[in-house]
């Protein structure tokens, strides 16, 4: 019905991509994941499940915040916390004794306000636009996981492209890529600034609890991947990893 898709998050593709959530659990840079082997494959994988030309992501190491009208001070705080999630933040969610809620991102302004749900999972871009930052009070310091979009064209009208233009688009979206990153790091600075002069507060967990946060995220994310896509999981973790490149290969990280 549409040729291209120029932006769709990862994991709403998850009932036809078992490892869409991978994505979010890059330790590289779009650029670096050229060079990984990990676009290969991604390329390889949506091409047989979504009949799909993956072009690339326009975000690299956008993370995503825990938002909270209840304290968090420390990982013990967060059981019984009930939190909006989508499918990506439950494994997460519930090994920190939470209790995730799912519901459509437009009911949480609402379901925020009402007390029907003490927090929400967002990346650190696009909150304000909701108009979120205006009933949240606290901030959940660090960052974890990272947004996974996807640029695609149907297959069929892929190839029906000759080469040279292939190329045109394919080299447009590498440029992209790096603008994206780049954009994205302002857009990010500009809604701290937003989220404080309304009032929120941004909370940091002990250096102990932040390390114990991201190696839960990553750990309990990556066991419902690889159990789920058995093949591609484990293949998808070692071209996602920093230590799928030379040391110093890309030594500039946003």
């Amino acid at each position: 019905m549409i040729d291209i898709q120029l932006y769709t998050p990862f994991p709403y593709m998850k009932s036809l991509l078992p490892v869409a959530e991978a994505k979010a659990l890059a330790e590289l840079t779009q650029w670096e994941q050229r060079e990984s082997g990990a676009f290969d494959l991604l390329s390889d994988i949506l091409a047989k499940r979504v009949n799909a030309k993956y072009l690339g992501s326009l975000h690299s190491y956008v993370g995503y915040h825990i938002y909270t009208n209840k304290k968090i001070e420390k990982l013990d705080d967060f059981k019984g916390v009930k939190i909006r999630a989508q499918p990506l933040y439950v494994p997460l969610l519930k090994a920190l004794g939470a209790t995730p809620v799912s519901m459509p991102a437009p009911e949480i302004f609402t379901a925020m306000e009402r007390g029907v749900v003490d927090g929400f999972m967002w990346p650190k871009v696009g909150m304000i636009s909701w108009g979120l930052h205006e009933i949240t009070k606290y901030v959940v310091d660090p960052p974890i996981l990272h947004m996974g979009s996807c640029t695609a064209m149907n297959l069929a009208s892929w190839n029906k492209l000759p080469i040279d233009l292939q190329d045109v688009v394919m080299d447009a979206m590498k440029d992209m890529e790096y603008i994206g990153a780049m954009r994205n790091i302002m857009i990010a600075e500009y809604e701290d600034s937003v989220r404080k002069a309304a009032g929120m507060e941004f909370v940091p967990l002990s250096p102990e609890d932040a390390r114990k946060l991201k190696s839960m995220a990553y750990e309990k994310t990556w066991e419902v991947v690889i159990k789920e896509a058995p093949e591609d999981g484990p293949k998808l973790r070692k071209l996602l990893s920093k230590d799928a490149l030379p040391k110093g290969a890309f030594p500039w990280h946003p």
